[in-house]
């Protein structure tokens, strides 16, 4: 694999309080591989995406985060949030990471841990109608049970 993206993985997670909260993870040395088209019928153009990523099960994870299965990853409490990371369905990826030039892209910043905490409903929103290369993941597969730590890696689809 050619690594060729550092990406955003954006899971959301439900609060104590029940309210959505969207938890950023960096990831560098991902592979992206997008397909864009357009079609025209009657006067009308469509135009659809769709990504496929693959993150190598040796790449750089935001702060050494640990993988942890969907299910395992909706169990872990508020506090242990920032040492875990997952795929979920219907959860987003970005095509850059959300800091750059160490100029924070959004707040609520954590002056305890010195990184965004959370991202809020209305900043995802922003974040998804100004930038093209944001996807929601409608697939995924974790390939990190065989293999050699080369072929090793975890394969997300989105639309």
């Amino acid at each position: 694999m050619i690594d060729n993206a550092d990406i955003t993985i954006i899971n959301k997670v439900v609060g104590a309080d029940r309210r959505e909260k969207f938890v950023p993870t960096m990831i560098s040395g991902a592979c992206w591989y997008d397909v864009r088209s357009m079609s025209q019928a009657e006067m009308q153009r469509e135009g659809s995406a769709r990504v496929v990523i693959r993150i190598p099960f040796n790449a750089t994870i935001e702060g050494g985060k640990i993988y942890l299965p969907e299910e395992e990853f909706k169990r872990v409490s508020a506090d242990d949030l920032g040492k875990y990371w997952t795929i979920q369905k219907n959860a987003y990826v970005l095509r850059r990471h959300i800091v750059q030039a160490d100029n924070w892209l959004f707040d609520p910043f954590s002056f305890r841990y010195g990184k965004i905490t959370e991202l809020l409903p209305e900043e995802l929103n922003r974040l998804r109608s100004e930038d093209e290369d944001f996807f929601t993941i409608v697939e995924y597969a974790d390939n990190t049970q065989r293999g050699s730590n080369r072929s090793k890696h975890w394969r997300i689809g989105g639309a």
